[in-house]
């Protein structure tokens, strides 16, 4: 990931530089009247590529925040039991004790099926890497076509 970054500065400091010098040089352009919705578009793209490389990280996220709360609910029923086995109230009690162990337990197999890494194809290697790794690249472009507008208009 350090390399990633290293990569995205130094594109960063060349598209920066190249919207300058493009914005001093062609000042009147009538391209800079389509500068906005090639902002706008690149910049849902990259947006959008943020979201899906993130996408598993947010459902572990969740999947965790759930597993946590219920196994709070468990260690809460285990600490509430009925003191006479008989009762109605004590097989109540272990009903909803193994419906929630059960939870506990189908949350925990959801996690380790997310967790786990299944074979993937070359294409779907490729889409994963792009995803993950070149949608800040797509939003430094975007916003270096903004700045090369808002150069171009200063220098009017």
């Amino acid at each position: 990931m350090q390399d990633t970054g290293a990569w995205l500065i130094a594109f960063a400091i060349v598209a920066f530089g190249i919207g300058l010098v493009a914005g001093l040089l062609f000042r009147r352009s009538r391209v800079w009247d389509w500068a906005d919705p090639v902002y706008y578009a690149v910049g849902v793209a990259g947006v959008v590529l943020l979201f899906l490389s993130n996408e598993r990280t947010r459902v572990l996220a969740d999947a965790q925040v759930e597993l946590t709360t219920a196994q709070q609910q468990l260690n809460e029923l285990s600490a509430n039991a009925p003191g006479l086995p008989e009762a109605a109230a004590y097989l109540d009690w272990q009903k909803r004790k193994a419906d929630q162990e059960v939870y506990v337990a189908n949350i925990k197999g959801q996690i380790k099926t997310m967790s786990q890494q299944e074979e993937k194809s070359s294409l779907q290697n490729v889409l994963d890497f792009v995803i993950g790794h070149f949608w800040p690249f797509v939003l430094t472009i975007a916003l270096a076509v903004k700045f090369a507008r808002g150069v171009a208009t200063l220098c009017r």
